[in-house]
């Protein structure tokens, strides 16, 4: 867990959000007991948007380092070409499988995600056998870090503790 801790640090950078240009308008309210959050563009700033949105032209280059980087040989820069197309089809048919349950807005386990997707490159030959789970994470981690690169929000962690410390429930609502 120390290394792919490391592999975010080292991949990051602040990133400054983009102000919104509105007016702050606050009204006290009574009653509150649960403060819940979204991630993105409130607790965290990103470069590029939601997680899986990244323009292509960036993703086959980030697919092939992000692939080196965990650890994998063979055929990476054909592995980084067809690598985000992979995964959106991936997405999409866990998202399909999903609905088809009964989930209205289903999410992905991205970890099995990539190991399908390993495992199409291993059949395709375009990436050698490696049974190494752990390669899985470090892989998830190197991409999403290229592709959708974040940074803490200003002031979420002062917020936050602030919150904390007047005893408010606090939770996550998110489609991230």
């Amino acid at each position: 867990m120390k290394t792919l801790i490391d592999r975010i640090t080292k991949l990051s950078r602040p990133i400054e959000p983009i102000p919104t240009g509105l007016k702050i308008d606050l009204h006290p309210i009574d009653g509150i007991e649960t403060v819940l959050f979204d991630i993105y563009g409130t607790l965290l700033v990103s470069g590029s948007g939601d997680v899986g949105t990244a323009a292509a032209t960036d993703s086959s280059e980030a697919m092939a380092q992000a692939l080196r980087e965990a650890g994998y040989k063979g055929n990476l820069e054909r592995a980084g070409e067809l690598g985000p197309e992979m995964m959106q089809a991936e997405i999409r048919l866990w998202h399909e499988k999903a609905k088809q349950n009964g989930f209205e807005y289903p999410e992905v386990e991205i970890s099995k995600v990539w190991k399908n997707i390993i495992q199409k490159f291993q059949t395709l030959e375009i990436l050698k056998p490696d049974p190494d789970e752990v390669k899985i994470l470090r892989l998830a981690v190197e991409y999403e870090c290229r592709v959708n690169p974040t940074w803490p929000m200003t002031g979420a962690l002062e917020t936050i503790q602030q919150l904390k410390a007047r005893d408010f429930k606090l939770g996550i609502v998110s489609n991230a």
